[in-house]
């Protein structure tokens, strides 16, 4: 099946990203063929992908990274990444188009850029679709052909999406002013914007997990939710913002701007754990992150990226790159 995807793109004249002369790009990296092979042949095999500015990376641990699998000839910038059914699909702003995808069923071989009409930030999987929030909310089936649902217009930018509880619910800012959500039953009729809070600004991430959506803005605000309607608005820990945040192992774990990290089982009561090692790099920030086989995982700046299995103690591998990272995925 892959195959005759692949042969069926080259016909319609879709370019198949190959940062080697041969399919296996991770040979470039690790330099063992069959090995790579062996890693990423079998669809349950844990893989997490890593997207930014002209970057896509992948990783078999979260820690051990490949090439930049990213075409020099496409200057798109990477949002989000998300492994529904039987491929990977990452998903950004287009340097020709306003939105661009890349599929892949591997992650090792990919296809793109494929244009979409919207400028996209995030992606998530949800029933039989494939739902895209960024300038606007797009909408498919297969990550290749999108369908547009609504354009904001430059009034409303949504930053991510979450789903838990039989609800979607996309979080952003109105006017660059006021932190706004949407939420949605079936991906395709959405209800808002519910406004979190005048002159909070940006609504940067969210996630699910025991019961509750939490929010977190950059100007330092946490906001819960049941229903992505009704919010709860509080103040982070000293008042410095969150970046990043992920649910996991029964609770969320968010990591502020100064790199320290946080545990909550309820989204509102947060304690200190630990600060993370920049390991000399100066500052950077943490821009997303996944809870994938049993970790949590970072990516931001400078191609960092940071993993632990609880929050309380972290790796942290830089990849040394010039470009930020600013989506995770991993296959489930």
């Amino acid at each position: 099946m892959k195959h005759s995807m692949v042969s069926a793109l080259r016909r319609a004249g879709v370019a198949v990203v190959s940062a080697c002369s041969c399919v296996l790009l991770l040979s470039c990296a690790f330099g063992d063929e069959d090995a790579v092979r062996s890693l990423f042949q079998e669809a349950e095999d844990p893989l997490v992908v890593a997207v930014g500015d002209s970057s896509l990376y992948i990783s078999p641990t979260g820690m051990l990274w490949s090439v930049n699998l990213y075409p020099d000839s496409d200057a798109s910038m990477l949002r989000g990444a998300v492994f529904v059914r039987d491929r990977f699909i990452a998903v950004g702003m287009g340097a020709i188009s306003p939105g661009v995808s890349y599929v892949s069923q591997d992650g090792v071989l990919w296809m793109g850029p494929l244009g979409i009409s919207l400028g996209l930030e995030d992606i998530i999987a949800y029933k039989d679709y494939i739902i895209g929030v960024g300038s606007g909310i797009s909408l498919s089936q297969d990550g290749m052909v999108w369908a547009e649902l609504y354009d904001f217009k430059g009034d409303v930018l949504l930053n991510d999406v979450a789903v838990g509880n039989g609800l979607l619910v996309a979080v952003g800012s109105r006017l660059a002013v006021d932190g706004v959500a949407y939420a949605s039953l079936d991906g395709v009729v959405w209800a808002g914007p519910a406004v979190i809070g005048t002159g909070i600004m940006d609504l940067i991430k969210i996630a699910y997990g025991n019961n509750v959506f939490v929010a977190i803005s950059s100007s330092s605000y946490v906001a819960v939710s049941k229903d992505g309607i009704a919010w709860v608005l509080n103040r982070t820990p000293d008042s410095i913002p969150f970046m990043a945040i992920a649910f996991g192992g029964g609770r969320f774990v968010a990591v502020n701007s100064n790199l320290i990290a946080y545990i909550s089982e309820d989204g509102v009561l947060w304690t200190r754990v630990g600060t993370i090692d920049s390991g000399g790099m100066g500052g950077f920030w943490i821009h997303d992150m996944q809870y994938c086989y049993g970790n949590f995982i970072g990516v931001g700046d400078m191609g960092v990226v940071i993993a632990s299995p609880n929050g309380l103690g972290w790796r942290q591998e830089a990849m040394n790159i010039p470009a930020s990272l600013w989506g995770i995925g991993c296959r489930k």
